[in-house]
Parts: C-alpha cells; sequence; structure tokens
C-alpha cells in the first residue's frame, strides 16, 4: 500500500508496508554471518 504522508510504513514485524529499492550493497533479512560481524580487538 502506498500514501502520500511522506514515510515509510511497516508491520508489527519490521517488514515494508511499501515496496522500495536499494542500490549498493543488499542487505539480507536474516542474521548477518560470523565473517561479517567480526572485529580485530
Amino acid at each position: 500500500m502506498i500514501n502520500d504522508n511522506q514515510r515509510m510504513d511497516f508491520e508489527i514485524n519490521g517488514m515494508s508496508k511499501e515496496d522500495y529499492v536499494m542500490s549498493g550493497k543488499s542487505m539480507p533479512i536474516d542474521a548477518p554471518t560470523f565473517k561479517d560481524v567480526k572485529y580485530s580487538i
């Protein structure tokens, strides 16, 4: 459902109610892998 309120509307579970597009690195819906979140101390 697209409306004219100039903001993204979301379902209770956090999913978008409206169509959208992204550019750049994709953002997966599932949990990140260890490789994506590891860091050095």
